[in-house]
């Protein structure tokens, strides 16, 4: 197992960039679509309350779902990371990028 660098991060960051719409971020964090995949959320476009519910690649061993939420257009300072994306309310575009599960 590889651990991920900076150099990584900022190579994948150009690299598999997206800016989508919401309606889009099921299909793209399909693990039957596109492989096992992580994505690092860099921030959101919203006019007002925002929620995003997804299963994280943390320390958590029974792998519960998160959510995080917002008011507004939001950039994150600390990268959110997410295996699967189960749910997004009052999002218009999402913002970020992703690497290939396997090859961390």
């Amino acid at each position: 197992m590889k651990t991920i660098t900076l150099q990584d991060i900022s190579r994948l960051s150009l690299q598999n960039q997206y800016s989508i719409p919401i309606a889009d971020i099921a299909k793209l964090t399909d693990p039957n679509i596109n492989g096992k995949r992580i994505h690092y959320i860099l921030g959101v476009v919203a006019a007002a309350a925002w929620n995003i519910t997804g299963i994280s690649n943390n320390a958590d061993p029974d792998l519960r779902e998160i959510t995080i939420s917002g008011t507004g257009n939001v950039e994150f300072h600390h990268i959110r990371c997410f295996d699967t994306i189960t749910g997004a309310t009052g999002i218009t575009e999402i913002h970020g990028f992703w690497s290939n599960a396997g090859n961390f």
